[in-house]
């Protein structure tokens, strides 16, 4: 029997960008329990497509030259990088991925190179004084950055009921996965399936 994982739920684009290594830091405006620090968790894909409507949006502009938006082009790029072509191609409502939780900062200031001072860290005190950030997160002062190394995706998503807060995921009673193919999403607000290309 496979002991279950502390789980937390992330919106899409960003438990995708976790299950694919291009996002190692999950920023919230408080730091996670000291308790699951060090520990194996489960990261779960929203069902909700709220945080897909910017980068459709975006898309939908045609990635305009006259009003260029780091972010979306980094989030675009992510995305293609990792085989996906349509913003429909992302799971949704399914555990993507496990990480170990290895430290959390609280972020502090941030330089003009994307440094962000750290005014805090979990745990212990042996950790960098700086991180660096990367465009998938909110680093702004008194966030927390949290540390997800050994990211290990699933083989396939596994469907799961998802919760606000941090909730218990069991891999061993995870539906078959072929229930997530079987029930494709529609795209954001209906509309067409969106091109990352």
């Amino acid at each position: 029997m496979t002991v279950p994982l502390p789980a937390i739920t992330i919106w899409q684009p960003y438990a995708s960008l976790i299950a694919t290594g291009a996002k190692i830091y999950e920023t919230r405006d408080y730091p996670p329990p000291a308790h699951h620090i060090g520990k194996r968790i489960a990261i779960h894909a929203a069902k909700s497509t709220e945080d897909l409507r910017f980068l459709q949006d975006y898309l939908i502009s045609g990635l305009r030259a006259d009003h260029p938006d780091a972010q979306c082009d980094a989030i675009v790029t992510a995305l293609k990088n990792a085989g996906f072509s349509k913003l429909v191609d992302m799971p949704r409502g399914a555990v993507v991925c496990t990480a170990v939780l290895a430290a959390a900062y609280r972020c502090g200031a941030v330089d003009n190179t994307g440094k962000v001072f750290v005014t805090r860290w979990l745990p212990g005190n042996s950790d960098p004084l700086f991180i660096q950030s990367d465009p998938f997160g909110n680093y702004s002062p008194n966030r927390w950055a949290w540390l997800l190394k050994d990211v290990q995706p699933l083989a396939a998503p596994a469907p799961a009921r998802g919760k606000q807060g941090w909730w218990s995921w069991s891999p061993n009673l995870q539906s078959d996965s072929a229930l997530l193919s079987q029930r494709r999403p529609s795209a954001p607000g209906g509309s067409p399936e969106l091109f990352l290309e």
